[in-house]
């Protein structure tokens, strides 16, 4: 000792003595002052100041606030299990029955047995450093559908850094432990309850939907695949959720802001002056900032905003405080072993627990209805034979019923020869039913045989099913054919009946073969051609006076050498007074 330089605290000016470590020297003073109720803090100087600090006392909470806090948590952690049970559960419980208990037994214990765990081995790190931490603690919070964990986060009482810290190793190390323990026993529990999860379970509300940690995805994606894991993920086991809520606070407990574990880590690997200096704080300021923008904590209220609001506010008020946590010998630094190892852990926490925008969602399309496409809106006949397969998809995560029927097609002799109902039931010659899987498509096909020697006009198959009535168009396998029926122009004393013709090629014209009885081209010259443009044209017979003209619809004719034939439609009027007619048993039209 050189000076006495007195103040409130006994303070002295020391140097240390020749071969001595003052920083050996240091731990053997606190070793001594610890029964008297003091601890030596060291400062740089010329050489060395060495402050006495008085233990703190009177720090630690009544037990019975302890045991009000596990109680009221116990209680939201439960009724946040509720919540996020209630949109479906299997027969009998993930557990039991009662769904309270079935929360606590799958969300509640698995969440607080590791935070006793935690709590246990963070109290021990620090008391094999000389250091009384007091247990670990649940903190209550409300369920709400963006906050939806049943409590706010961890704490202790007294706080970490109001403990004196001998060096910056013994203080980094122990606040690591207690928030590895959690991510890790969260990752654990993740994928127990992901294994443990049905593929299916019936869904009544809509649920809360899952989104796992970055390397917890990957591996689930690898494993269950993707539709499966977000099957697995919409009705998640409640060991799933707790690991979700452990991991997710474990993360957040690492960040790098004062007060929280992460806090006291920066200052173990970077020291008081340097940590708590202007600019390693306004770096960590546009950190946080960087991370509200990529986590949309600006644009809409989520789980976000108040962990980025609470994190700029401890930063602001609290980031420069260089009083706070207390290390008796922070300029003893952190060994280069220690150094690596905790940059290498938390390098590997922050990336692989690192937590999605949103990690949990609420999807209002959980029970949206099927959709009934088809593999070839147009299908062409081939060798006489033309197919078609019903594609049937549910984008929703509850099985859904289906049926499908050929209701009507062409015109002209056709014959169904097979169906296939993939994983339904066929119920007759022509329909099937059954019931589809959630987020999943099957495939129904329907093959035909066209039976005539000429060939059709497009038509139209019409297909019924529980959803309503589709169509899908068949077209001859031609450059060139008619689409549709003849349409009558109903004008009988210049009867007139019209067809489309699709032309697909650059012909100028067809070639058209004589005119049914009774009949005449329109529009053609003295070869019998029509001149036309690809696409859509106009092919019209004109008719003798009085004539209806419905007897084309028995008549083969001729396009190009490919002979056709076509139906027949006319449009019937009726008058209607203003105040309209009643249509029953009585009277029908």
């Amino acid at each position: 000792m050189l000076e006495d330089l007195g103040g409130r605290s006994p303070t002295f000016l020391v140097a240390e003595k020749k071969d001595q470590d003052i920083h050996e020297v240091l731990d053997d003073i606190n070793q001594h002052l610890e029964k008297l109720g003091f601890s030596a803090r060291l400062f740089p100087d010329d050489p060395w100041i060495l402050q006495l600090i008085p233990d703190p006392r009177y720090q630690w909470p009544s037990p019975r606030f302890i045991i009000a806090m596990w109680l009221f948590s116990l209680i939201t952690t439960i009724y946040a299990a509720e919540k996020w049970m209630n949109s479906g559960r299997p027969d009998g419980g993930w557990f039991v029955n009662n769904a309270s208990l079935d929360a606590m037994i799958g969300y509640s214990m698995p969440i607080f047995f590791t935070l006793i765990l935690a709590s246990f081995i963070q109290k021990s790190m620090a008391s094999k450093n000389g250091v009384h931490l007091p247990h670990l603690f649940p903190i209550p919070g409300p369920a709400m559908l963006w906050w939806p964990f049943g409590m706010i986060g961890f704490a202790s009482l007294p706080r970490s850094d109001a403990r004196l810290w001998p060096d910056r190793s013994s203080m980094g190390k122990t606040a690591l432990s207690a928030p590895l323990v959690m991510v890790l026993s969260g990752m654990i529990l993740i994928f127990l309850g992901l294994a443990l999860t049905p593929e299916l379970v019936s869904l009544d509300s809509t649920p809360f939907i899952l989104d796992l940690p970055f390397l917890a995805n990957i591996i689930a994606i690898l494993s269950e695949g993707e539709r499966l894991l977000l099957l697995k993920t919409t009705w998640a086991h409640p060991f799933t959720r707790a690991g979700m809520t452990l991991t997710f606070f474990g993360w957040i407990a690492l960040l790098p802001i004062p007060t929280l574990p992460g806090g006291r880590i920066l200052i173990a690997r970077m020291g008081i002056p340097e940590a708590r200096s202007g600019s390693s704080q306004v770096m960590l300021l546009l950190v946080v900032l960087l991370f509200a923008f990529l986590f949309e904590a600006f644009s809409e209220w989520n789980m976000w905003v108040p962990i980025v609001a609470l994190c700029a506010s401890l930063l602001i008020t609290k980031g420069s405080d260089p009083t706070l946590p207390i290390v008796l010998d922070d300029f003893k630094g952190l060994p280069e072993k220690d150094h690596r190892r905790l940059g290498i852990i938390l390098f590997m926490i922050f990336m692989f627990a690192l937590p999605s925008q949103l990690p949990f969602s609420e999807d209002n399309l959980w029970d949206e209805e099927i959709s009934f496409s088809f593999e070839d809106d147009i299908l062409e006949i081939k060798d006489g034979w033309y197919n078609q397969t019903v594609i049937i998809s549910n984008p929703s995560f509850i099985e859904q019923s289906w049926e499908i029927e050929y209701y009507k097609g062409s015109y002209g002799d056709s014959n169904l020869t097979m169906v296939d109902c993939s994983s339904g039931t066929k119920d007759s010659n022509i329909s099937c039913n059954g019931v589809i899987e959630p987020l999943s498509t099957i495939e129904i096909e329907f093959n035909f045989e066209w039976l005539e020697d000429w060939n059709t006009a497009s038509f139209d198959l019409i297909w019924k099913t529980n959803h309503g009535f589709f169509t899908n168009k068949v077209v001859p396998d031609l450059k060139i054919y008619p689409v549709g029926m003849w349409s009558f122009n109903g004008d009988y004393d210049d009867p007139k009946v019209c067809l489309n013709v699709k032309v697909n090629s650059k012909n100028n014209t067809i070639a058209l073969d004589s005119p049914p009885q009774y009949t005449s081209w329109k529009d053609v010259d003295s070869d019998g051609n029509l001149s036309v443009a690809k696409g859509e044209n106009e092919l019209c017979l004109n008719g003798l006076s009085g004539d209806n003209m419905n007897s084309i619809s028995q008549e083969i004719f001729t396009i190009d050498n490919h002979s056709f034939v076509a139906g027949y439609m006319a449009e019937n009027y009726i008058s209607m007074p203003d105040s309209g007619i009643i249509l029953d048993s009585q009277e029908l039209l």
